[in-house]
């Protein structure tokens, strides 16, 4: 698999909003499709919320591969308007975690 750059296109010109959450949507079901447990908890919290759950955070895990940690995520989300705001680093269990507020004007 080969990294994608989309750092120099026009994100308006790709859909903009709409180009945004369908990355976001496609990671979640290929996720949801690889753990059935988280799918079927989040299918109960959307029968119980009828389907209007609002995320407050997204957590990616990436591995220190050059071009596929979390660095490569990065930029996507600052081309969305996302503000990188702290870096988390946790020795012990070799993790390091990035936090972005996101855009005054949200995708909610």
């Amino acid at each position: 698999m080969v990294p994608v750059s989309i750092t120099h296109c026009n994100m308006q010109e790709l859909g903009g909003e709409a180009f945004f959450r369908g990355v976001l949507e496609t990671m979640q079901s290929v996720y949801l499709n690889r753990n059935p447990t988280a799918k079927a908890i989040l299918d109960l919290v959307n029968s119980v919320e009828n389907n209007s759950l609002c995320y407050d955070h997204l957590a990616f895990r990436t591995f220190g591969v050059n071009g596929y940690g979390i660095d490569s995520l990065t930029q996507f989300f600052v081309d969305y308007g996302y503000t990188q705001r702290d870096e988390l680093r946790f020795p012990g269990k070799k993790l390091r975690a990035l936090w972005f507020s996101p855009p005054a004007d949200s995708f909610s």
